[in-house]
C-alpha cells in the first residue's frame, strides 16, 4: 500500500511541474506575438535612418565628421535576463569569445559592454575590460528609452575615444524554431549607399534644409541610428529568447505527460499485483479453514 501512496505522491507532483509548464508557454506564445509585432516597425524604422544617414554622407561629404583613428572596439552582448533557455546564452558567449580572439590577433584591443544578467555570468572571469553591464526587462518587450539612457553611456565611451569601432553581437530571430548568433558594427555605419537617378539627387539636395552644422547633423543621425539598430537587436534577441523557452516549456510538458502515463501503467500493475496478493490470501486462508 505504501508503494501506490508513493506513486500516487509522484504523479501529482508531476501534475504541478506540468502546470508550470504550460503556464511558462502561454506566457512565452503572448511575449513572442507582441515582440514580433515591435519588431516589424522597429525594422522600418532603422532603415529609414539608415537612409537618411546614406543622404547626409552623399552630399555633405566634404563636411562630415573625421572619425576616430583605430583604437580598438567595443562589443556589445545581448544575453537573456532569466534562464530555462538551454545553450541561448553560451552560444552567443562562445561567437563573441572566438570574435574578440580573431580581433586581438590583429592588434585591436577589446572592450566589452554587456546586457542581460545572464551575459554578466559568462564573462564573470574573463580578462576582457567590461565597460558597462546592464539588466534587461524579463516580462516585457524592451522600450526604446531604454536603448536610448544605455546608449547614451555606451556614445560617452565613445566621446572620450576608448574605441572607435562598435559592434553589437545578439542571437538573431529566424523562426519560432531557428536563431543564430551574430555580431554586426554600428559605428562606423555600414552605408551601403543609394541610387537615385540625377534629377532626384538633384531635387533631393534642394529640398534638403539643414537648421544647425553639418557636424551636428551626421552626429545625430548616426546615434539614432544606433540607437534604433541597438532596438531592433534586443527585439531580436527578445524574441528568440521567447521562442527557445516556448519550446523547452513544450517539450517539457510532454514529457510530463509520458512519465505521468508510465506511472499510471506501474500504479495500476501494482494495484493489481495487490489485489491479487490480496485474493491469494483470502483462498489460502479459506482453505486452511474447510481444512479444520
Amino acid at each position: 500500500m505504501a508503494k501506490l501512496q508513493i506513486i500516487k505522491k509522484q504523479i501529482d507532483l508531476i501534475k504541478q511541474i506540468q502546470h508550470v509548464t504550460r503556464a511558462m508557454k502561454t506566457i512565452s506564445v503572448v511575449r513572442w506575438r507582441t515582440g514580433k509585432k515591435t519588431l516589424e516597425n522597429a525594422k522600418a524604422f532603422s532603415n529609414q535612418l539608415l537612409r537618411l544617414n546614406e543622404i547626409a554622407h552623399m552630399y555633405y561629404q566634404e563636411e562630415v565628421i573625421t572619425p576616430h583613428p583605430p583604437r580598438g572596439f567595443a562589443l556589445i552582448g545581448i544575453f537573456s535576463d532569466k534562464g530555462l533557455v538551454g545553450g541561448f546564452n553560451t552560444v552567443l558567449a562562445h561567437k563573441m569569445k572566438t570574435f574578440i580572439n580573431d580581433q586581438e590577433r590583429e592588434g585591436n584591443k577589446p572592450h566589452l559592454i554587456v546586457l542581460g544578467t545572464q551575459g554578466m555570468s559568462q564573462f564573470k572571469k574573463s580578462p576582457y575590460e567590461v565597460l558597462l553591464t546592464h539588466p534587461l526587462p524579463v516580462h516585457q518587450t524592451p522600450h526604446y528609452q531604454n536603448v536610448r539612457e544605455i546608449l547614451y553611456t555606451v556614445r560617452s565611451f565613445h566621446e572620450q575615444q576608448i574605441f572607435s569601432h562598435l559592434y553589437i553581437a545578439h542571437n538573431q530571430y529566424l523562426s519560432v524554431s531557428e536563431y543564430r548568433p551574430v555580431i554586426q558594427r554600428v559605428i562606423p555605419i555600414p552605408l551601403q549607399g543609394i541610387n537615385l537617378p540625377p534629377e532626384n539627387q538633384v531635387d533631393l539636395r534642394l529640398r534638403t534644409d539643414i537648421l544647425s552644422t553639418t557636424p551636428t547633423l551626421i552626429e545625430r543621425l548616426t546615434f539614432e541610428y544606433v540607437a534604433s539598430q541597438l532596438y531592433v537587436f534586443l527585439i531580436e534577441s527578445f524574441l528568440s529568447e521567447q521562442a527557445t523557452r516556448l519550446k523547452i516549456m513544450d517539450a517539457a510538458t510532454s514529457h510530463s505527460e509520458d512519465m505521468i502515463h508510465s506511472l499510471r501503467i506501474a500504479y495500476q500493475k501494482r494495484r493489481q499485483e495487490k489485489i491479487t496478493q490480496e485474493l491469494n490470501e483470502v483462498t489460502s486462508a479459506s482453505q486452511v479453514l474447510g481444512t479444520i
